[in-house]
This record gives structure tokens, sequence and C-alpha cells, in this order.
């Protein structure tokens, strides 16, 4: 093996997913050499954006919120706020599809209550929340018993079931409610009641933008950009082959690149990859974490792209889409309206809907051929959206591992991770099996994985 042609570097990140390219961009920034390797052949992992037919299709997160700053900030900074669009605040309704029909999810609490999605006794039982009893001390609880207690029953499966199987692929009696949603679990913690919370939050906050935030040409535009600001420090269809720390705390990485085989050292070695590949990557080095890191499952996503002619469907309802509580015994997740979102998604004259299938509560599906799979897309949105023709644009894309899922006992796994991690000097991670799933919290997540690295090396003089 031949000394790397890249030359001495200050960090080498392993990864090119978005966690992977911000801490870049945020070390090269901050003056730092970074060095960036990608097994596959582009970057952005799951953020992807592709054209078929003139289908702008998202093979990963449609949209985001104006809320969401760590990523505003970014792209603020890339340059690329005139490449954002948003939509229309009347798509912003988001709808269950409950007893054999679509009914709005409202976030008004009067509203809410004037609804169909619960019951009169569930009603009076959400009522009751500021008098339900604290948490269980000492212990995890899941997503499904938190909101059980607090809430009822009837909402777990209405409300909050639907939201987790169809966001975020989860099964809410596995997940830990405080690492999925800690801010639910912080409410209760600090106000003693959720609509406690609710009503503290409405007095003091501002208001906020309307409408969801996206990219005229798609979510693949931040890696995009990202992408052009580190070329030419990042080496795609890199095969890692060895990882070694040697005496004197270098880092020394063994690599297949398409010219030839090379050795690649550096001071900090920054792993941006998703659990169960940082777990292989750190087998040979820091066997402990591979432990935790296993630990932590991804549930399966089949995305379905499919276009039709508005003259066949035209009685969609405003708003962003729909989601389907498991107990209706269907197996869509739920559909997003892309173009109602965004009207450039489909051509004119066309609709463009994404559908999810599988995540924990039915990776079977994962196993279906593309035949039955639209043979099953077919009937199941006959019986949601009463459409009963083949679409004219069909586009499967399947995620064996898509989503990482906080189960119950993911904070202390993450808690020992980072205990580990400090008898590895100059080894950091970055990825959203730790904390948060959204692309803002990632970059969060990378942006602070980053200045840790810059600190480390600045206080060991490497730098």
């Amino acid at each position: 093996m031949s000394i790397s042609p890249a030359g001495n570097k200050d960090v080498v990140i392993i990864g090119a997913g978005i966690a992977g390219l911000t801490a870049a961009y945020t070390l090269k920034k901050a003056g730092y050499r970074v060095l960036v390797l990608e097994r596959s052949d582009h970057s952005g992992g799951l953020i992807q954006t592709a054209n078929y037919q003139d289908f702008l299709c998202e093979l990963g997160p449609n949209t985001f919120l104006p809320t969401a700053k760590p990523l505003r900030n970014l792209i603020t900074k890339l340059g690329i706020d005139s490449e954002l669009i948003q939509s229309p605040s009347e798509h912003n309704r988001r709808y269950i599809f409950k007893k054999g029909k679509l009914q709005e999810l409202h976030m008004s609490p009067f509203a809410f209550l004037k609804s169909g999605l619960v019951s009169l006794a569930g009603k009076l039982r959400l009522l009751w929340e500021p008098f339900a009893k604290g948490p269980p001390s000492e212990q995890d609880e899941s997503v499904a018993d938190f909101v059980t207690r607090r809430l009822g029953s009837e909402i777990l499966d209405s409300i909050v079931d639907p939201m987790v199987t169809g966001i975020i692929a989860g099964n809410p009696h596995e997940l830990s409610a405080a690492a999925a949603f800690p801010k639910l679990v912080n409410m209760e913690r600090h106000y003693k009641s959720i609509f406690g919370a609710m009503r503290a939050r409405k007095k003091n906050s501002k208001t906020s933008p309307h409408g969801l935030l996206g990219f005229k040409n798609g979510m693949g535009t931040l890696c995009h950009a990202l992408n052009k600001q580190l070329d030419p420090d990042i080496w795609h269809n890199v095969q890692i082959e060895k990882i070694t720390q040697r005496q004197d705390r270098q880092w020394e990485l063994r690599l297949t690149h398409k010219d030839g085989h090379f050795i690649q050292t550096t001071p900090t070695l920054l792993i941006a990859t998703p659990a169960y590949v940082t777990a292989t990557l750190l087998s040979s080095i820091s066997p402990d974490c591979v432990t935790p890191l296993s630990a932590i499952p991804y549930a399966p996503i089949t995305v379905v792209h499919l276009g039709y002619s508005k003259k066949e469907i035209n009685n969609l309802p405003n708003g962003f889409g729909f989601l389907v509580p498991r107990s209706e015994r269907i197996r869509l997740l739920g559909t997003i309206w892309s173009s109602q979102i965004f009207s450039n998604r489909a051509p004119d004259g066309y609709t463009l809907l994404t559908a999810m299938y599988g995540g924990a509560s039915d990776p079977d599906i994962m196993e279906m051929s593309d035949n039955d799979l639209v043979k099953q897309i077919q009937s199941d949105l006959e019986q949601t959206l009463s459409i009963s023709t083949r679409p004219s644009f069909i586009n499967i894309r399947r995620i064996i591992r898509g989503i990482p899922q906080y189960t119950i006992g993911h904070l202390n796994r993450i808690d020992h991770l980072d205990t580990l991690l400090k008898m590895r000097p100059g080894l950091f991670l970055t990825g959203n099996y730790l904390t948060g799933y959204s692309v803002s919290e990632t970059v969060l997540n990378a942006t602070q994985a980053a200045t840790e690295t810059a600190e480390y090396l600045m206080a060991h003089g490497l730098a």
C-alpha cells in the first residue's frame, strides 16, 4: 500500500450522508483540513431527489419546518436561501383514515374535541389528562405506555399509533418515550401536565411562519450544495479495509479506492455512518462499542411514488396527506400528497402521491414482489381515496434499513457509548441514530460533533 495522495488531514470523516457532510463543512469552514470517505457513488445518504418522467420524487425527507433553526442556519451559510419554497398554509392539514373515511387531525383542542376521531368516552378521558398519574420512577417508559397513561388508549390507537408508524416507521410499544419524544416527556416533567405545558407555551410563544419549507429542486439541493463546498475533499466508492490507532495516537486507515490501495493517517476520526456500519468499523479498535451500536434496530421502509392524471384523481382535499392507524387493518402506513404541497413536483395535468409501507409493524411487506406490491397499493388507495385507476407512473424504492429506532433503553445505550468513546481519544461519532430523527436535529448533532473535534485538535496542539 502507498501513502494516500490526499496528503495530511486534520480530520477524516467516514460517511457522506447529511451528518458527515455537515460536520465536514463546519470543520473546513473553520480552517481544518478534512477528507470525507464514502462507500457509495453519491453523497447525501437517504436524502436524494430524482426526476422520473418530469415527476420530482423525494427518496427521503420531503419538507422541514420554518422553525428548524440549525437547518435554516446551514442553508443561509451555504447561500441557498433563494432555492427555498414554502407550501400554502392550507396544505398543512393532516388527515387520519378512520372508520372508513378521511378525518382531519385538528391541532386546536376545541376543534379536535368536535371531531369524530375518538369517541365521547375517549374525549372525556382526554380531558382528564391534567389529573393523570405521574411517570413510573426510574423506568424507561414506552411511547404506548406514556400516551395511554396521560391521554388514554383511544388517543394512542387513533392518533399516536399512525403518527409513529407513518412518520418514523416505529412501533409505539417498543419505542422509548424519553428518547423518541423528549419534548412530550419534558412537558410532563416541568408542568405536570401536557395540556398545562401547551397553554403555557401558547401564552409565551411568538407567531411562527405558516407553511412547510422545501427546495425548488428537492431536498437533494442541500446535499449538492454541501458537496460543492467540500469538493475535491470527498472520495466516493471507498472501501475501508482496516482502522488502527498507533502508539502516537494517530489513526491509520487502509483504503481501497478506484486509483489503488492507500494508507491515510489523521489525528482525529469522525464516523458519520449508520449505527450498524459504525459497529463494523469499530469492531477491531473498540469492540466494547459494538454492543450498544448493534442494539439500535433500523425499521425497513418502502417508498412508492405514484403519478395520476388530474382528470382521474380530482377529489383530494387540501392538505399534506393522511396516516392510517394499524387498527384499520390496512397495510398502507400513509400517503403524502406531494404535488399539493409543492406544485412543481408533477408535470402539468398530473398529481404525484408518495405512499409508505413497511416499518417496524410490517417488515414482511419488504419481501413482496413489485407486481404484488402495486396490487396492494391499488387496493389500499381505492379503499382510502376511492382511486380505482392504475397510475400512469410508478417508482418503488425499498430501504431495508431505513429509520433508526429509539427502543426502550436507548438513552442508556447512548450514555454508555459516550463513556466508551472517552477511552478512545480522537474518535468521534455523529448520526441520526444518536438523538433526533429530523434533518435539522441531525445537522445540530453533526455541528456539535465537529465542534468537539475542533476543540480536541486545539487542546492537543494537533492543528
